[in-house]
């Protein structure tokens, strides 16, 4: 999950803002447990581990979308989800699948990792 966490920050994601920690642990859910069967049952389960209601962590994860989405790192964000490019930003279900189908592959290494080797080359 530290790579998880690692790229919401670098996508622009407010650690501070309740959309955070829900969407941590709902990516936490949807890793775990790939046939969960809605978003409904997954903020539920979510909603009870951080007493939230399923609407306050639908709302909450909407807004940490499209705070990334309009003043965050969309580029990077773009990179997991290319399709979004002219669509705007990604729904609820589009983010927290694809964020969780990277996380049960390891696949978001493997994007994350080229990211983070431009952001720390120094400038000349």
């Amino acid at each position: 999950m530290m790579e998880l966490e690692k790229t919401l920050l670098q996508m622009g994601a407010r650690p501070h803002r309740r959309g955070y920690l829900q969407a941590v642990e709902l990516l936490r859910i949807f890793r775990d447990k790939p046939n969960i069967s809605s978003l409904q049952d997954a903020y539920q389960e979510a909603g009870a581990n951080l007493e939230a209601t399923p609407q306050q962590m639908d709302r909450n994860l909407r807004e940490m979308i499209r705070e990334i989405w309009d003043a965050g790192n969309r580029e990077l964000l773009l990179q997991f989800m290319p399709w979004c490019r002219k669509n705007g930003p990604p729904s609820n279900k589009d983010f927290l699948c694809t964020f969780g189908a990277l996380l049960r592959t390891g696949a978001i290494r493997e994007i994350v990792e080229p990211s983070l080797s431009v952001l720390s080359k120094p400038s000349v």
